[in-house]
C-alpha cells in the first residue's frame, strides 16, 4: 500500500510524489518447546517497510485456543521509526513473547497466532504528542502471512 509521502523529499506537499507505506515480521513462523509447568520466551521482530517516512503506533494481540498454555507479551503496544531518507533508530522492534504450560497442560503442539491493530487512544496521543512528522496506526491488513508460534509442550 501507498501513502502520501511526509518529509525528506523536499516535494512532500506534491500529491505526485508518494512514499512506502507498511511493516514486516521476522521470523512470521517459529517452534518452541516448553516443558509441562515451565516458561519460555521466543521473539519475533517487526519492521517498518522500505522508503517509510512516518511513524507507526502498534498493537499486537497473542490467540491460542488451547487453555493449558497461558500467552504475555513483553510490550504489546510500541512506536516504529521511519526508514527514508535513512533508517531511525526505531525502524525494527524486538517483540518478546513469554509462553507458560500448565502443570496439567497436554504433550503436543498447539499454536499460537498474533494479530496486529493500531494501538490504544492512549499510546496513539501520546505518541503524536511526541513526534513532529507524521503518525499513523499501523494497518492490520499488511502482513500477509500468520504470525505464529507452534508450542510444542513436552512432560517433565
Amino acid at each position: 500500500s501507498f501513502s502520501k509521502c511526509s518529509g525528506g523529499t523536499g516535494n512532500s506537499s506534491n500529491p505526485n510524489y508518494y512514499g512506502a507505506s507498511g511493516y514486516g515480521v521476522f521470523p512470521v513462523s517459529q517452534e518452541i518447546k516448553v516443558k509441562q509447568g515451565e516458561k519460555a520466551v521466543a521473539s519475533f521482530f517487526v519492521h517498518s517497510g522500505f522508503g517509510v517516512q512516518s511513524f507507526k503506533g502498534v498493537k499486537i494481540e497473542a490467540k491460542t485456543s488451547y487453555s493449558g498454555i497461558k500467552v504475555e507479551l513483553a510490550e504489546p503496544e510500541f512506536l516504529l521509526g521511519y526508514t527514508f531518507p535513512k533508517f531511525s533508530s526505531i525502524w525494527a522492534h524486538k517483540v518478546d513473547v513469554i509462553i507458560s504450560a500448565g502443570n496439567k497442560a497436554i504433550n503436543g503442539k498447539h499454536e499460537v497466532v498474533f494479530s496486529f491493530s493500531s494501538p490504544s487512544l492512549e499510546s496513539t496521543e501520546k505518541w503524536k504528542n511526541l513526534i513532529n512528522r507524521n503518525y499513523y496506526g499501523i494497518s492490520s491488513t499488511n502482513v500477509n502471512l500468520p504470525v505464529k508460534i507452534i508450542v510444542n509442550i513436552e512432560g517433565n
